[in-house]
């Protein structure tokens, strides 16, 4: 099973459907719907580390989103049940790759 297969698989067991959202100026938003991603609070090291306590770090598999949508951005958003949660800073893009071939995007949104 190849690495991008096991991020899939990963996702698929233990993650959730989200919405990206991009605001576009004088135009619609942009929306990336069906996106699988991974949500949770920020652990008490993380918070004595910096994070804000209502921060929740956000992992989403980067073979969701559409090439049109990447990098991801400051200030792009994440929908959730219904609560919008807007990256704080931009994702990285670095981390979770195989390669030059991206797996995930990682990031920290806050909002509600």
């Amino acid at each position: 099973m190849s690495r991008a297969e096991s991020y899939a698989r990963m996702f698929d067991k233990a993650g959730r459907r989200v919405v990206i959202e991009r605001r576009v100026p004088n135009a619609p938003t942009v929306r990336a719907e069906n996106v699988r991603a991974r949500i949770r609070g920020a652990s008490p090291e993380e918070v004595a580390g910096g994070i804000q306590a209502t921060e929740r770090k956000v992992l989403i598999l980067a073979a969701d989103v559409p090439a049109a949508m990447l990098p991801l951005l400051t200030n792009d958003a994440v929908v959730v049940d219904g609560l919008t949660l807007r990256f704080t800073s931009r994702p990285d893009d670095q981390t979770h790759r195989d390669g030059d071939n991206l797996l995930a995007i990682e990031a920290i949104a806050a909002g509600g």
